[in-house]
């Protein structure tokens, strides 16, 4: 499996480079979310917060509330996989606010769930009152 995804990584790299060059700021985006997501699914933590960043910073500069909107997501599971969980919750919620700002509810209703899930492990851990959680 691991060279599948070194296939893929290889693939939407060149994917994005040549995007970049027809000046297609989506596609080169979308490609930079992708791999984000690759790295995350490999829990390479740091090479996907850097991705989805960048992803992120270029759908809102060309406009793309959506696109958006799904980093923010991933970036939160990112940080609750590492129990970051103020970092998750403030970035959850931001992206709970885009997607129905947006008329996303399925996507809303993810981000929902997942605070949700979060504010529940907060309340059963001893170290829940040392927890900044963001409301």
């Amino acid at each position: 499996m691991q060279n599948e995804y070194s296939q893929a990584i290889e693939k939407l790299t060149n994917a994005q480079s040549e995007f970049e060059k027809i000046g297609d700021r989506l596609g080169a985006a979308q490609c930079l979310r992708s791999l984000g997501n690759i790295h995350r699914m490999q829990n390479e933590y740091p090479q996907a917060i850097e991705k989805l960043t960048n992803a992120k910073s270029e759908f809102d500069k060309i406009g793309s509330r959506l696109g958006a909107a799904q980093c923010l997501g991933r970036l939160a599971d990112i940080h609750c996989k590492q129990a970051e969980y103020s970092e998750a919750i403030e970035k959850f919620t931001n992206a709970q606010t885009e997607f129905e700002k947006i008329g996303d509810k399925q996507s809303a209703a993810w981000c929902l769930k997942y605070l949700g899930y979060i504010h529940q492990k907060l309340s059963n851990s001893p170290s829940s009152k040392n927890v900044n959680v963001l409301d």
